[in-house]
């Protein structure tokens, strides 16, 4: 018998090595498991502007190469009747067409007629906030 007085047992202590060992195995096993996916995409040359600014949101994206590829929303056309399957593509994005922002990017050497034949078919679609995607001049 302990008839000490005053005698107080040890206080309970938090090892923190066990479970730093525990979190590095995580961290080695999560960055073992990750897949880095590179996106294959065509090269774009945007045209340059001096009162480029950025816009605020998650618009619809269409971009129109120097081939005549075009690319809705990072997903390229197929290479039937273009036109119609843009209009399709288009009216399934939903949403309302008033108040939705659309950004149009055209290769710096795209034929005027194309850009113009891309906003009139988002002009027939209904929408009105259009924006032609630029890089800023440096």
């Amino acid at each position: 018998m302990n008839f000490r007085r005053g005698w107080l047992p040890d206080e309970p202590e938090i090892n923190l090595i066990p479970m730093i060992d525990i979190l590095l195995v995580v961290v080695i096993f999560l960055m073992a498991s990750t897949r880095f996916i590179h996106e294959q995409g065509l090269p774009l040359q945007l045209p340059q502007a001096t009162q480029a600014h950025p816009v605020a949101g998650k618009p619809h994206e269409i971009d129109v190469f120097q081939k005549g590829q075009i690319q809705v929303d990072g997903v390229a056309l197929p290479s039937g009747n273009k036109a119609e399957n843009l209009r399709q593509r288009i009216r399934a994005w939903g949403g309302n067409p008033a108040s939705d922002t659309v950004v149009v990017g055209a290769d710096a050497n795209v034929s005027h007629g194309q850009v113009m034949a891309l906003l009139d078919a988002l002009r027939q679609a209904g929408y009105v906030h259009l924006v032609l995607r630029t890089t800023k001049e440096p």
